[in-house]
């Protein structure tokens, strides 16, 4: 598996981490929306 510099240095910054982390914990507490709706409010249905 090749990584490269810019995902280690994600990997690495505590921004980056706190910003996954109060994300996973948004979605544990109050659920997420199914793709199709994801997918319907970024245009991106056909």
């Amino acid at each position: 598996m090749k990584i490269d510099l810019e995902t280690v240095r994600l990997s690495l910054n505590p921004q980056f981490i706190d910003i996954i982390e109060r994300s996973r914990s948004r979605q544990q507490a109050e659920g997420g929306i199914p793709l199709k709706e994801a997918m319907k409010q970024l245009e991106l249905d056909s």
